[in-house]
């Protein structure tokens, strides 16, 4: 599949049902059967924006012919299908498969977060419920309720873990939206946090910060990153990401330090 499709795809996917109707396009063509089971992928991750979960536990059988590189992905969709279903005990066991069986994945990253906040909230369940309908707005395109249930979520648990995560997700819709001085102070709060979701913060901060041309903020964010998180699944990506923002920086004199 050539990289420009899988770009539209991808781009699509934000719009779930054109993407859905084009990957039924693309699956009744015969000259693309192989390629069905990254089409069924991508459909099953379209249908889960759309929140039809049935459907897309369906295509995402018909994806496990993948090639093993890809299989770690279709294990991470596994578990957010049923964390979306409040199915928490199959949830843990698909991240722990991912975590288990493919610790260099960029998924297994997430997987880790999803793992903690369940095994820490199961108990307070109400709670990790909030959670879950916060994303499913965000999922809807909701935008402004998502905002709105986030802030409150945040509201009732200002230092937990669980508030990390959701100033996560809260800092990427702003960023879509070309918010970026309120998703980067976003990013700052759940960087003074609990959770896994702290190191993907000082992250996409740091990135934040590298783009606007602030190369001291970024590398700032990514040591704060290695030194809370020196052997964690994301001290390599920070690592490689302060070495491109040095080599941005001197090829930009102009950029601020």
């Amino acid at each position: 599949m050539s990289a420009r499709l899988l770009r539209v795809l991808s781009e699509r996917l934000r719009r779930p049902q054109e993407a859905i109707a084009l990957v039924n396009r693309l699956l009744a063509d015969p000259a693309r059967a192989g390629e069905r089971p990254l089409l069924q992928l991508y459909a099953a991750r379209a249908w889960m924006q759309a929140g039809d979960y049935a459907r897309a536990e369906d295509a995402l059988q018909q994806a496990r012919s993948l090639r093993p590189d890809e299989a770690a992905e279709i294990e991470f969709l596994q578990g957010e299908l049923a964390f979306f279903q409040e199915r928490w005990e199959e949830a843990l066991e698909a991240y722990r498969q991912v975590v288990e069986r493919f610790p260099a994945a960029g998924v297994s990253n997430d997987a880790v977060a999803r793992m903690a906040l369940i095994q820490e909230y199961r108990s307070r369940e109400p709670l990790l419920q909030g959670y879950v309908g916060f994303l499913r707005l965000l999922q809807q395109g909701k935008n402004a309720e998502a905002l709105e249930a986030g802030r409150a979520l945040v509201a009732r648990s200002p230092t937990a873990s669980l508030a990390s995560e959701v100033r996560l997700a809260l800092a990427e819709l702003l960023e879509a939206q070309g918010r970026t001085e309120e998703a980067i102070r976003e990013l700052e709060a759940a960087a003074q946090g609990e959770g896994a979701s702290v190191a993907a913060a000082l992250l996409r901060l740091g990135a934040l910060q590298a783009a606007r041309g602030e190369t001291d903020a970024a590398l700032d964010a990514y040591q704060r990153l290695l030194e809370l998180y020196p052997d964690g699944a994301y001290a390599l990506q920070a690592q490689q990401a302060a070495r491109e923002t040095i080599e941005r920086s001197s090829e930009q004199p102009g950029a601020r330090r």
